[in-house]
């Protein structure tokens, strides 16, 4: 009887809520395609209507028994991001959507004036650098579009686009990089936005201008061997080519990062970028390893397992620098330089025989200290070598310059995006739109943002923005399991017209799997 009464007080529930969730769905359709103030207020005084007769008779939407009875619902994250809960999951306040316009007709633009706002657009509503689009907005050409947007965009040449030395200049032939990007045919080039192009590795990209460019003058020089006129055409093509990738490569040059000083670098023994020689350069003078040593003494690395080896250590006996100075009587100056290349603490064991006549290896603390205080004092004199030179000097700081430093990272704006759909109460901070810029953009994210700074917003608004620009079908969010309510009711207060649907522990039990996933399917 009990079991019977608690499936009639569900089934009313679910009736109200079908009710309520009509209602709540007439009041977004009637915003989304802008009706009169008049009428989506009449639709608010038929929401509030139910509302107060749901909550009357089972309390509010999110408290605990009606979470229980309707959480498998699919209108139930919907309905639930209706009220407005305090930090302990209780009812605030009714929601925006009882009284205010929380969502606008998304506007079609299809004019402006000037490229820069083409360009703004066609980022906003492509995601990407699309010259038809901008031409449809401004009526320009192509040419006109990229003469206007210098600058803002540039030409993203890329190392793994052949060159070769034409025996025509046919544009199709990709030869002339902007004459093939300007054009009207099939490119192999494409444009990107300057925060995209003048970001990432920075002396990657002058080499690869700089590959073109010593190419194509190159090219000049042998144009009357290759039967065309010194003041022709070609000449012009090249000079045109020449000048662009100039202008390029001097923007990147302008980005480049600061070139650091030797006092601005730290250097340990067994920084894998110092070369080989310099490594047995400090062994030789600061052990000052006799000539007849140097022969069978070599450092060897390893890039394969990262490892240092110095064959030949046991050949230098009886030098007192290896044995006193920096070594110990246990362990010599050469053993514990290649341990400190590997990143290890020489320790020194002492065999002892067991009463069955076994040895077993037993740790010298004593020993292993003193070869500790040895290491570090080698340590110490490769740190005031390394730089002592003038030559090695300069010769490391360029090479770690161009190995280490490098890269600019990418500044994104998310100021521009739109954000169809998204609650208009809703207000996201400068830092979650640019977030959401870079999920968009950058190829993968990762939100290391302090509690409360609306990474769930971040997430909810990548994956509609990636959908609304065609970057993705569905999105699937992982989230632990008690948090899939919350991240449901909130994924709904931001977009309240999104079709989502929000799993629970039950969805996981292998008889509900099958169904569960197709469910996703469809």
């Amino acid at each position: 009887v009990k079991k019977e009464s608690n499936r009639i007080k569900t089934r009313k529930r679910l009736r109200i809520i079908l009710e309520l969730n009509e209602a709540l769905k007439d009041v977004i359709y009637k915003q989304k395609e802008d009706f009169s103030d008049d009428e989506v207020k009449k639709a608010q005084e038929k929401l509030n209507e139910v509302y107060d007769s749901f909550s009357k008779k089972h309390g509010y939407v999110n408290n605990l028994s009606n979470t229980r009875a309707l959480k498998e619902d699919s209108n139930f994250p919907l309905v639930s991001s209706i009220e407005i809960l305090d930090e302990e999951e209780n009812f605030k306040a009714k929601g925006d959507i009882f009284s205010k316009r929380t969502i606008t007709k998304a506007k079609t633009i299809d004019h402006v004036d000037t490229s820069l706002e083409a360009l703004v657009l066609s980022m906003s509503e492509k995601g990407y650098v699309d010259f038809e689009y901008m031409g449809s907005l401004t009526g320009k050409d192509r040419p006109t579009l990229i003469e206007e947007l210098r600058g803002e965009i540039y030409l993203n040449i890329r190392e793994e686009q052949n060159f070769y030395r034409p025996l025509s200049f046919n544009i199709e032939d990709g030869y002339l990089p902007f004459a093939c990007a300007n054009g009207s045919n099939s490119y192999k080039y494409d444009y990107v936005t300057k925060d995209e192009y003048l970001s990432g590795n920075i002396r990657d990209k002058i080499a690869i201008v700089d590959s073109y460019l010593s190419k194509l003058r190159h090219t000049e020089r042998e144009l009357p061997y290759l039967g065309y006129a010194e003041d022709g055409k070609e000449k012009e093509l090249i000079s045109y080519e020449v000048n662009r990738l100039e202008y390029q490569k001097a923007e990147l040059t302008k980005v480049l990062p600061k070139e650091l000083e030797a006092s601005e670098i730290s250097v340990r023994l067994g920084a894998t970028w110092i070369p080989i020689k310099d490594i047995e350069k400090f062994i030789f003078e600061t052990l000052k390893t006799p000539g007849w040593a140097r022969w069978d003494i070599k450092v060897k690395f390893s890039n394969l397992t990262s490892e240092w080896n110095i064959e030949g250590k046991s050949k230098d006996r009886g030098n007192d620098l290896a044995e006193m100075t920096y070594g110990t009587s246990r362990v010599s100056a050469y053993k514990l330089i290649e341990d400190a290349l590997n990143l290890k603490e020489t320790k020194v064991f002492d065999q002892i025989e067991n009463p069955d006549g076994s040895k077993s290896s037993v740790l010298n603390k004593k020993e292993t200290l003193l070869a500790g205080q040895k290491q570090e004092l080698l340590k110490e004199e490769f740190k005031n070598w390394i730089f002592n030179d003038q030559e090695r000097r300069n010769r490391l700081v360029k090479l770690y310059n161009e190995r280490f430093n490098s890269i600019r990272n990418r500044e994104y704006d998310g100021r521009n995006l739109s954000f169809e759909g998204m609650n208009t109460k809703i207000e996201l901070r400068p830092h979650q739109k640019n977030a959401i810029a870079r999920s968009l953009y950058g190829g993968n994210t990762l939100l290391a943002h302090v509690v409360g700074s609306g990474k769930t917003f971040e997430m909810v608004a990548s994956a509609m923005e990636s959908k609304r620009l065609g970057m993705c079908s569905k999105s699937l969010f992982v989230v632990p399991n008690h948090l899939t309510g919350q991240i449901g009711r909130e994924f709904m207060q931001l977009y309240p017209s999104a079709n989502i649907m929000v799993a629970d522990k039950k969805d996981f039990d292998p008889k509900n799997r099958k169904r569960f996933i197709g469910r996703i399917a469809t």
